[in-house]
């Protein structure tokens, strides 16, 4: 049975069927499991698998598929039932990826940022003319981009971070523009001659132009290429308009702001010989269904719309003008033309939103941001009082075990060696001589005295004869016993 081709060390990362991987996009463009590779058997149902492997159900799908497989029936032939046993395992496998572990909610909290960000810098401060943004829900199924990706036919859009559905802002703008060209067109053929030069400086302000386009022998444009004198598009130097034009109008790619479901279509192809022919047309045909990746029905998209003039295009006082063209012109063409493939057959049909409806989905977007920065500077907050309050624990820790460690080792330590560790500490000094040099046996008592004796110690027993305390107890007592020591080991003092 096929393989992924991935190296070893790819493979330890990310698993043998790229199981660890939750990236939609990386598992359809880069990674799709292969009909063969090498000398394995060849697997029609391999390009299926892909793409179910990444649909929102594609865990389900998979799982089925491996029940079906893993009991080929009585009928079939030895070897055959081995190779479906063996496809059962590798549907298994990927039915096990982690495709759809939260990156939903994460692509939708993303675009709601983004939303909010945009209004922030575009649609705030007096700058309301900068933006216009438009909501539509997703009326029928929505295939895009068949023609790319690895398996044939069944490409599509996907977000290279979040592996969920975007359409490409080019495909927005390309099919807005198909719309506000035939508008064009039809204004020109119904002799709306007094409107039709505005009309068409609109038209050229908001997507730009090329020379081409008014070229008379196929230029998009040639039938109004006559109108260019009576607008007020920029000049060139010799005072003719300028044709090579630059659009004011961006159009950003639309993602998702609720959770877009992906799901596996197909086409179905009834008399494939017939369609090639090859053949007249035969009932005994089998269909062979061509399946593809598409997103599916109530998905909902925002498709945001940004002036930003060239210098030599459009001066900012019309921006509001334009910004309504284009959107007015994006509203038609979800609704009357629809984005992507099939559109004929019902795929990619859009309803859009009213202003009200998609002001407030702004609002929320901004109230849902601000709720995420307040919930973000908490957390860090939290965090930041969590790991002091940890460092002080640390901290106390430490010091509490380097206090036992000092006082093991002190306690380690002989009498009189306890007694050169404190000497600078009067308080713990005169502790020592009252409370421990009393208990201390006479061969302990001797190294004090003799401690006394040494340049380290003569300093102190200066200090202690002078006591005034020396005729009270327990001074008289330690004395005493000093003396006693000093004598039974034949030493001196000063």
């Amino acid at each position: 049975m096929s393989q992924i081709p991935i190296t070893r060390d790819y493979a330890a990362a990310v698993g043998e069927w790229c199981e660890r991987v939750e990236n939609r996009s990386l598992l359809h463009e880069k990674l799709a499991f292969p009909k063969n590779w090498g000398d394995a058997v060849k697997e029609n149902q391999a390009s299926n698998w892909s793409l179910m492997r990444i649909a929102s159900n594609g865990g389900k799908l998979l799982n089925q598929a491996a029940q079906r497989l893993e009991n080929p029936g009585p009928n079939v032939f030895p070897e055959k039932a081995d190779n479906m046993r063996a496809a059962a395992k590798v549907c298994s496998a990927l039915a096990n990826s982690r495709v759809g572990s939260g990156l939903e909610q994460t692509r939708v909290a993303h675009t709601n940022r983004f939303l909010a960000l945009l209004r922030e810098n575009y649609a705030a401060g007096g700058a309301s003319s900068a933006l216009r943004l438009v909501s539509a829900r997703l009326e029928g199924r929505l295939a895009l981009n068949l023609a790319d990706g690895l398996i044939q036919n069944a490409g599509m859009s996907l977000d290279r971070i979040f592996g969920l559905p975007l359409i490409p802002g080019s495909a927005i703008k390309g099919v807005t523009r198909h719309t506000a060209l035939e508008e064009l067109k039809a204004a020109n053929a119904a002799g709306e001659t007094a409107s039709l030069a505005r009309k068409l400086e609109t038209f050229a302000r908001v997507f730009g132009t090329a020379d081409n386009d008014y070229s008379p022998k196929n230029g998009e444009l040639r039938d109004f290429a006559a109108l260019l004198e009576k607008t007020n598009l920029p000049r060139d130097a010799k005072g003719k308009p300028v044709k090579d034009l630059k659009g004011a109008i961006v159009f950003i790619q639309a993602t998702p702001t609720n959770t877009a479901q992906i799901v596996v279509d197909l086409t179905n192809v009834h008399y494939p010989d017939f369609y090639q022919g090859r053949e007249p047309i035969a009932k005994t045909e089998k269909p062979i269904p061509n399946y593809f990746p598409a997103v599916e029905r109530g998905a909902e998209f925002a498709f945001p719309l940004l002036f930003a003039p060239p210098a030599t295009n459009t001066a900012a006082d019309i921006g509001d003008t334009l910004l309504d063209a284009a959107e007015r012109w994006l509203r038609l063409a979800l609704e009357q033309r629809g984005i992507g493939a099939k559109t004929a057959a019902g795929y990619g049909w859009f309803t859009p939103k009213t202003k009200a409806e998609t002001d407030a989905e702004l609002e929320a977007a901004r109230h849902a941001e601000e709720e995420r920065k307040a919930a973000e500077r908490a957390r860090i907050e939290g965090e930041k009082r969590a790991a002091a309050e940890a460092a002080a624990r640390e901290a106390e820790k430490k010091a509490a075990a380097e206090k036992r460690r000092a006082k093991e080792n002190f306690d380690n330590l002989p009498p009189a060696g306890q007694l050169d560790a404190i000497a600078d500490d009067n308080g713990r000094f005169r502790q020592f001589m009252e409370k421990k040099f009393p208990t201390l046996k006479p061969e302990e008592q001797a190294d004090i005295v003799r401690w006394f004796a040494s340049d380290a110690g003569a300093a102190r027993w200066k200090e202690i004869k002078d006591y005034k305390e020396k005729s009270k107890k327990p001074w008289t007592s330690i004395f005493q016993q000093l003396h006693a020591a000093k004598k039974a080991a034949g030493l001196k003092l000063p």
